[in-house]
């Protein structure tokens, strides 16, 4: 009878093995900033041994004082279009870049509910260092259900987006990401 053996480098999860895959295959480093996922996107990231390889970490920025103080996002992009806004996300991955010597970056901001005006609104950003026509990419989403289900859709899109980014062909980043 044969044995099987799991490699404890590789990810039950597809989509995270993809992307450690391909960032592994590069050579680069992803970090992410996280607001309404309060650091599940790197805890889904990194419950495969071995992601310390090519995940550099977070930043778990739920509080707009976090966001000003660890990433530098300005009290007028905060006070005028709020923490919930293409701008702050932009921000985020800017702080991101002047922050870490990560290749590719990732950012979350929403309203995950019940509270926040409209429940389920979400924006995420993904950016990469090296300079590249249309990035960073900031897509707003309107998800349907509870807090938990509106984290969960906003991890999945943030790593599909980042998987279709990471292709070896990206074309055109608008055409990747979906809308």
């Amino acid at each position: 009878m044969k044995e099987t053996v799991i490699d404890p480098i590789k990810p039950a999860d597809p989509v995270v093995d993809a992307i450690a895959d391909r960032l592994l295959g590069r050579g680069e480093r992803l970090v992410v900033a996280e607001s309404l996922t309060g650091g599940a996107l790197a805890g889904r990231l990194t419950a495969v041994a071995g992601a310390s390889r090519w995940f550099l970490g977070g930043f778990v920025t739920y509080a707009d004082s976090a966001k000003r103080d660890w990433l530098g996002l300005s009290s007028e992009i905060l006070e005028r279009e709020g923490a919930v806004s293409p701008e702050a996300v932009r921000a985020m991955l800017s702080g991101l870049r002047r922050r870490t010597e990560a290749e590719w970056m990732v950012a979350t901001s929403g309203y995950a509910g019940p509270a926040g005006d409209p429940p389920g609104r979400v924006y995420v950003g993904w950016d990469r260092r090296r300079p590249t026509p249309g990035w960073p990419l900031i897509r707003r989403f309107d998800f349907q259900g509870d807090r938990a289900a509106v984290r969960d859709q906003t991890i999945q899109r943030a790593l599909q987006g980042l998987l279709d980014g990471l292709s070896p062909d990206p074309g055109s980043p608008e055409a990747l990401i979906p809308g």
